[in-house]
Parts: structure tokens; C-alpha cells; sequence
């Protein structure tokens, strides 16, 4: 093996691995950010439409403006539900990305007690809010 190839191969061998690393975990930026606090069984949307929720209250809508030119978007979710001498109870969330009525990203979690939590990085096909 010719000693070039050898420095290719060493070199996309090391450099492959952090190159992934900091477009996955260091680039990017925060383009903006929402505490969730208000809570109820239904909301009305800014179009006038009522969202209810079945079984169990939700978090009030909040309204992005989002657009192709920023693709990949990442939601990042930190939570903060433990109760200090309490056991941990499990939460279960769902996030629902909609342009205008039809649903175009939904994902369902569950969370126990307090962390972090990142989404897969979601194109967006059109800009809109």
C-alpha cells in the first residue's frame, strides 16, 4: 500500500468521527425559546380553530415561524418534573408540528423526573407558521 493511501485512510478514519460529532452536537444555534407552563383540556388557535384534548390537558400552542432556508431544525426539550421526595413517575408527551390543519411531524415520548431530550433533525418543506 502506497503511503498516501495509508494517510487517506488514517486521516478520514480520525477525522470522519469528529466532523459528525460537531455537525450533530455543536453546530447550530438556538433560534428561539418557550416555557411551557399553561395548561388546560382545550385551546383555541390563532386561525380560531378549538384544540381539545382527550383524556388529559395540554400545553398551550405556541406558534413558530419556520422556513427551508434554516433546515435541519432540532426541538430540544428540558424538563424539570421531579418532586423532591417523591418517587419518579414517567410522563408521557406528544409533540404535533402542523401547517395550517395538516399534521406534518408527530412524535410520541415518555419522560421520568427531569432531563434533556433532542429530536431528530426535521426538514422543513415549505416555510410557513
Amino acid at each position: 500500500m502506497k503511503p498516501p493511501t495509508l494517510l487517506l485512510i488514517v486521516l478520514g478514519t480520525i477525522l470522519g468521527p469528529v466532523y459528525f460529532a460537531y455537525c450533530e452536537y455543536l453546530s447550530g444555534e438556538t433560534a428561539e425559546m418557550h416555557t411551557l407552563t399553561d395548561r388546560a383540556d382545550r385551546w383555541e388557535l390563532p386561525d380560531g380553530v378549538i384544540l381539545r384534548f382527550r383524556g388529559g390537558l395540554g400545553y398551550r400552542p405556541v406558534v413558530l415561524k419556520l422556513t427551508p432556508e434554516l433546515n435541519l431544525y432540532r426541538f430540544r426539550f428540558t424538563f424539570d418534573a421531579g418532586h423532591p421526595g417523591s418517587k419518579e413517575s414517567a410522563n408521557d408527551y406528544q409533540v404535533r408540528l402542523q401547517q395550517g390543519d395538516i399534521d406534518i411531524y408527530q412524535h410520541s415520548f415518555r419522560v421520568a423526573g427531569s432531563g434533556t431530550l433532542a429530536l431528530d433533525p426535521l426538514a422543513i418543506p415549505y416555510g410557513g407558521s
